[in-house]
């Protein structure tokens, strides 16, 4: 403890000693800074990862979507050629290629 000043109160000298306490108060502040901050990497670390994990799940989500969106094209495509479309005039409506002598041209 170092002498700061001599004071005399009421007639009495007292001597007022003070502790050095602005180094140790800098210090914890500095400590509290470098735990905060080692706190805050373990979260945004932590947040990060739980993010790629969730990226890599919303990929694989959107690949299986794909699969099945190329698949329902290939059955579209099948159901509409034109073999499967003439077998079902032919079967369910009961229609008929006509012949060349019933085929009238209109002029345009």
């Amino acid at each position: 403890m170092t002498t700061v000043s001599v004071a005399k109160v009421h007639g009495v000298s007292r001597t007022t000693t003070s502790s050095c306490w602005l180094p140790y108060a800098v210090c914890m502040i500095l400590l509290s800074f470098v735990v905060l901050s080692a706190l805050s990497i373990i979260y945004i670390k932590d947040y990060s990862r739980r993010s790629f994990s969730e990226l890599q799940q919303l990929q694989q989500a959107r690949d299986e979507a794909q699969v099945a969106w190329g698949q329902l094209l290939l059955e579209q495509s099948t159901w509409t050629t034109q073999a499967r479309i003439q077998q079902l005039a032919s079967y369910r409506l009961a229609m008929r290629v006509p012949a060349a002598k019933a085929i009238t041209r209109l002029p345009l």
